[in-house]
């Protein structure tokens, strides 16, 4: 059956392809991002690492670590859900935008968390800026590590950790001092050196599902430059997206039907998008890029 949020979806989509020909709204995000994926959700307790691989490349994850007032070490846990991805999404496009690593953040982070498209902040243990902060400290603190794989003869592989300095003040109003953050080098080098670029109204659409951004932003990313039919069976799709569903037939079932069902959502935001859902996989066509090559050329200033 329809309900009234798949209704609001399709209008949401068809609005997509006319109000990029108005006026496109240009983002990027990085070809790691666009590649591999962070969880989806709380990983378990017991999980020291956290990975994802596309062909040779393997993403690492590990969380980073604090101290309680009384010196216990604890855990801050891994970035998981929408909110890492669009400040991974508005971080990059900051970047691309200003040539800068040091990007300045609004006044308040209640209009930060509106302008990521989060919504209205609402304070308490329970409230929306305690979620965010949370997920930026995770973000910002992890340390993860990207490796090209493939060849035995060869160890090839960089840290690659967001932020290397920042300044946050959490608060709904304005605050008392500027907050900002500092990317890394070496996320700020790799950012510029092979952004992928992404509409920004069609990520809106897509912000509060996850697995729809992934999904979103490797597509535009891999169809972009295909020449030929390319099949990417399951057992790929699974590494490099997960679920953390259980290596089983029955998680392996579970894990096409998420896929197959979030697919369905992005192909009508990304209608130029050749993809066929076969038994063995998705099967990539060449198709038309969803960012216009006349935004591009948003990559050749500064």
């Amino acid at each position: 059956m329809t309900t009234q949020a798949d209704l609001a979806f399709a209008r949401d989509a068809a609005q997509v392809s006319i109000l990029d020909r108005e006026q496109q709204e240009l983002g990027f995000v990085t070809r790691v991002f666009a590649s591999t994926s962070l969880p989806y959700k709380e990983p378990p307790p017991t999980t020291e690492v956290w990975w994802r691989r596309n062909g040779k490349l393997l993403l690492t994850v590990t969380p980073g670590k604090t101290l309680d007032e009384d010196g216990t070490v604890q855990n801050l846990g891994f970035p998981f859900g929408a909110i890492p991805r669009l400040l991974l999404a508005w971080l990059s496009t900051a970047a691309v935008q200003t040539r800068d690593p040091l990007l300045q953040l609004p006044d308040s982070m209640g209009e930060f968390m509106r302008d990521l498209g989060i919504g209205a902040a609402t304070g308490g243990k329970k409230g929306s800026i305690s979620r965010f902060r949370n997920q930026t400290n995770r973000l910002l603190e992890c340390n993860l590590t990207v490796k090209q794989e493939g060849d035995p003869r060869l160890d090839k592989g960089g840290k690659l950790n967001i932020a290397s300095s920042w300044q946050l003040w959490w608060s709904e109003n304005k605050t008392p001092g500027p907050s900002w953050i500092r990317l890394s080098e070496e996320f700020f080098q790799l950012i510029l050196r092979a952004p992928v670029p992404i509409s920004l109204h069609a990520l809106r659409v897509c912000q509060k599902y996850p697995v729809q951004m992934d999904l979103y932003w490797w597509l535009t990313y891999r169809l972009c430059f295909l020449q030929k039919p390319v099949l990417v069976t399951w057992e790929q799709l699974s590494e490099q997206f997960g679920f953390q569903l259980a290596p089983t037939p029955r998680g392996l079932f579970t894990f096409k039907k998420a896929i197959v069902d979030n697919l369905k959502k992005v192909l009508a935001v990304y209608q130029q998008a050749n993809v066929e859902v076969t038994k063995h996989g998705l099967l990539l066509k060449p198709s038309q890029p969803h960012v216009p090559f006349k935004g591009l050329r948003a990559l050749e200033v500064g």
